[in-house]
């Protein structure tokens, strides 16, 4: 038999469709939760059993849930009385059995002041009525944050933490997720990216990383002098500068030791990092060359440029190179990547080999000689 904690989780799971209920001016009461358990044979154990079910029903006290019965015949004990489910008659019976009566009513009142500011949110506090009740005690600011990103369209003058609203500094961070999710509905006009950091995302002013970047052409210097830079990815972005060839290093000394190449500037990968290299049109046109480790991230980080700048030239990446200074190689990090579709197939087999055997040579680990050669037979 059903007992009254089981009654209470099955009553606990309607509680969503409730609250959902009730922002569109609803009601699903009065409401029946079905039994949904086999009888025990035994009629003296059953009935011993309903006895705590009974005690806490409506009819015991005054509210919560209605028990209904039927009549069955059975053959050893005649005509017995049987419970076939139960029936929450009002909204009130319910909230009192599930003891949720002081929630539902600071539900409500949020309900109301959400409206009352944005009507346009009626569908999304529908389908997630509970994050109505986990934000309760953040959504006058949460609505602060909301009506200024809607009313203004200057964000991007602001750092998060000096936003001309009437918050604690730190309050839209701590509260990021929400306000993301609510600001989509209110106010698409303020998403700007599909990047999910909320700066990113709505256009604010935030901590760019660095990008650093060689001139190895001294007749292409930056102001006329300066040849090594490192700068905010914006601002690399609106360089008024236009290379013959990029070279892009994933290693920082490899990087360093570039020798000096006519019309050419080398960017510093560091690793994943060089996802960022989207932002740089100016590579558009230039051709582009990418140096990496000999592991099977390098291979990936190699897919990824390519993403942006299909023509991207691998250097050094090679089973010849690998062969050359196989004394060196150490074991790798594992992946699980598998499919890399912008590599060419010769790229694609010794990626494969190198995940298989889990192996991996580090441009530092070639020596400057055999660079150069390199370097000199690409470019």
């Amino acid at each position: 038999m059903i007992t009254v904690d089981e009654l209470k989780k099955k009553a606990l799971r309607l509680y969503p469709q409730v609250l959902s209920a009730h922002v569109a001016g609803e009601s699903i009461f009065p409401k029946a939760v079905p039994a949904n358990k086999v009888l025990p044979k035994d009629f003296a154990a059953m009935h011993e059993a309903l006895r705590p079910i009974i005690a806490h029903s409506k009819e015991r006290t005054g509210y919560g849930y209605g028990i209904d019965y039927e009549q069955r015949k059975t053959r050893s004990h005649g005509v017995q009385t049987i419970p076939t489910g139960f029936v929450f008659d009002t909204k009130t019976d319910y909230l009192k059995f599930i003891s949720a009566e002081k929630e539902f009513q600071a539900f409500a009142e949020d309900v109301r002041l959400i409206l009352q500011e944005f009507p346009s949110l009626a569908d999304w506090l529908q389908k997630y009525p509970l994050k109505v009740i986990s934000n309760h005690s953040n959504w006058p600011q949460i609505l602060l944050v909301c009506k200024w990103f809607k009313e203004n369209h200057e964000a991007n003058r602001y750092y998060i933490r000096e936003l001309p609203i009437p918050v604690h500094t730190k309050f839209i961070e701590e509260n990021e997720a929400i306000i993301s999710v609510l600001l989509e509905v209110v106010a698409p006009v303020t998403v700007c990216s599909e990047d999910k950091k909320f700066p990113v995302r709505f256009g604010l002013l935030y901590d760019e990383p660095l990008m650093r970047m060689r001139v190895l052409d001294e007749g292409m210097a930056i102001a006329g002098q300066l040849t090594d830079l490192a700068l905010p990815v914006s601002q690399m972005a609106d360089l008024s500068i236009r290379p013959r060839r990029v070279i892009i290093s994933e290693n920082k000394m490899t990087f360093l030791t570039l020798p000096p190449m006519p019309d050419t500037v080398a960017i510093w990968g560091h690793g994943y990092r060089a996802g960022l290299l989207k932002h740089l049109t100016w590579l558009k046109g230039a051709e582009v060359i990418y140096w990496g480790d000999l592991d099977v991230h390098g291979f990936e980080i190699l897919n990824q440029v390519r993403r942006h700048y299909s023509e991207t030239i691998s250097m050094m990446m090679d089973k010849g190179t690998f062969r050359a200074f196989k004394e060196f190689v150490t074991a790798g990090k594992r992946s699980s990547v598998v499919s890399l579709p912008r590599l060419t197939t010769e790229e694609a087999l010794m990626h494969r080999y190198l995940g298989m055997y889990n192996l991996r040579l580090e441009q530092e680990r070639i020596s400057h000689g055999y660079i150069l050669e390199r370097i000199e037979a690409v470019v």
